[in-house]
């Protein structure tokens, strides 16, 4: 798949969950997306995609709290790519994500 628009469909899930709600997003399909969201948290080569993630990730276990269950999995990749980072260059979704 090519890059952009594997982006910008990251990008527009992290848009759709950080506007939704438990209401909005019941039949949001967890299970299936977030071992999609991790894969691409590995997309080391592309760090958009990893930072629109990330976002997903984070907006995810705020709109739908039920989420956090299958989240947990992505907590490996994302304590392994905040210890790869220099403190500065760490986005502040990362260590959002980190505190839930």
């Amino acid at each position: 798949m090519c890059l952009v628009w594997l982006c910008v469909c990251v990008c527009m899930s992290a848009q759709l969950l950080v506007m939704g709600n438990e209401d909005t997003l019941a039949g949001f399909p967890i299970k299936q997306v977030v071992p999609v969201l991790i894969s691409l948290l590995q997309m080391e080569h592309n760090f958009d995609i990893m930072h629109h993630a990330c976002r997903a990730l984070t907006y995810m276990m705020e709109a739908l709290p039920r989420s956090s269950g299958v989240v947990v999995d992505a907590v490996p990749v994302f304590l392994e790519k905040v210890s790869s980072l220099p403190r500065l260059l760490v986005p502040p979704h990362f260590m959002q994500t980190e505190r839930h």
